[in-house]
Formats: C-alpha cells, structure tokens, sequence
C-alpha cells in the first residue's frame, strides 16, 4: 500500500474527530443550535391562562430550523367543552387584536393530543394564536406569542409583550 495514500488518510481521519470534538465543545457552551424542538409553553403545554409572550421571552432566543410543538387537550368547564387550535396571523396589528379573519388554522383542535409541530423555516416574524371562543383564549386567555428566529442568534419581537 502506498505510504502517502496511508498518511493522507491518518491526517484527513485526526482532521474529522478534531472538528467533532470543536463542535461538541461549542454546543456545549452554549452555542446556538439551529435544529432545537421546543414544546410550546413547556409542562403547562398550550392552554388558557398561561401568558405565552412570557414564556417567548423566557425562552428565547428562537431559530431557523427550530420546531415549535403545540400540545392541547380540550378545557371542560361544567358540560361545555372547549376545543384548542393554533392560528398563524399573517398581520402584526392583527396579532395585537386578536383578529383571526386573515389568520391561517395551522393546528386544528384534533392535532393537540399527539403534538402539532410548526418549523420555524424562515427569519421573519411569526405570530401565533388560538382563536376558540370567538377569539377569546387569545384575548383574555393570553394564548398568543410572536417570535422573529434567526440562526446565530434570535431576536424576539418586541409584540410579544402583552403591555401594548
């Protein structure tokens, strides 16, 4: 065998575990992932009453690539059932009123149980919310957040804050 092809081969073998073992040094110092699964509002899941701008913030920064995983269960209050889905606005104002006339369903109420995934696949603003009981979990329910992802680093919308 020729020695050069040999050496070649050690060098380019030390090159690739040198490079691995740099990668698993940054990551785990902190360094941003672009690939991250975030379950949505963490143990307590999607629901009414929890302020989910909150938990944007506190959970940031957000990613391209990162998957947003929506888990819902219906409410029952007395003999009523309320169903939970996940609307995409396409407009910021209308993310702030709750206006669900232009918002896309992403999530209907049957994809709650099992995990609605949503890709962040772009840097831009993505705004979300839950439009049962004509708009009212988003409204007095605080079942709405935004977020801008961005790979290297994320800025999270200043939208999000339920103060405006």
């Amino acid at each position: 065998m020729d020695l050069s092809f040999c050496t070649c081969r050690r060098t380019l073998l030390m090159l690739l575990v040198i490079i691995a073992l740099a990668s698993s040094a940054l990551m785990a110092q902190g360094w941003p992932s672009c690939y991250r699964k975030i379950i949505v509002g963490g143990n307590s899941h999607w629901k009414f009453g929890f302020n989910y701008s909150n938990w944007a913030l506190q959970t940031g920064p957000f990613h391209v690539g990162d998957t947003l995983v929506f888990y819902y269960k219906p409410d029952h209050v007395g003999n009523l059932t309320i169903e939970h889905n996940v609307y995409l606005f396409k407009h910021h104002k209308d993310f702030q009123n709750c206006n669900f006339s232009t918002a896309i369903e992403v999530g209907d109420p049957s994809k709650g149980k099992r995990g609605f995934k949503f890709v962040l696949r772009k840097p831009r603003p993505y705004y979300f919310g839950c439009a049962a009981r004509a708009g009212l979990h988003c409204t007095l329910g605080m079942m709405k957040f935004g977020v801008r992802p961005a790979c290297g680093g994320s800025k999270l919308l200043d939208t999000v804050r339920t103060d405006l």
